[in-house]
């Protein structure tokens, strides 16, 4: 499975694709959109587990 992030209008967009066959096509339309900060990660888990982290050791 492969994870793919974007902004889109202001906000964080998610969509996983079960096949690397189609993250090329699937990048390329969102630049065509006009879409940011396109980030392709295999590893959703470890990205939110480092999400969690990094709040938890926030000082409040």
């Amino acid at each position: 499975m492969v994870n793919i992030e974007w902004k889109e209008n202001g906000k964080t967009r998610y969509e996983n694709l079960l096949s690397e066959n189609y993250v090329e096509d699937f990048v390329n339309g969102l630049k065509n959109r006009g879409c940011t900060n396109i980030v392709v990660t295999n590893d959703i888990e470890k990205k939110v587990a480092e999400s969690i982290r990094k709040y938890n050791t926030k000082s409040v």
